[in-house]
């Protein structure tokens, strides 16, 4: 399996979800998780706001417990 290595210093990335947006700082090595969400669809989008790169290593979507 190849495996990419960044270089560079990790910055922050803007989570928005349906309209509101909540931010990561990467620098920390934060993890970030959403607030609960109502059933039905959503708009998620990952800008890249602020550094030299930013880390994405998986996205989990959670269904109903």
């Amino acid at each position: 399996i190849p495996v990419a290595v960044a270089k560079g210093t990790p910055g922050t990335m803007t989570i928005t979800i349906d309209g509101k947006a909540q931010s990561l700082n990467q620098s920390t090595g934060s993890e970030w998780a959403s607030p609960k969400l109502s059933l039905g669809d959503h708009s998620v989008t990952l800008t890249h706001a602020s550094g030299e790169i930013i880390y994405l290593d998986y996205i989990t979507i959670l269904g109903s417990p």
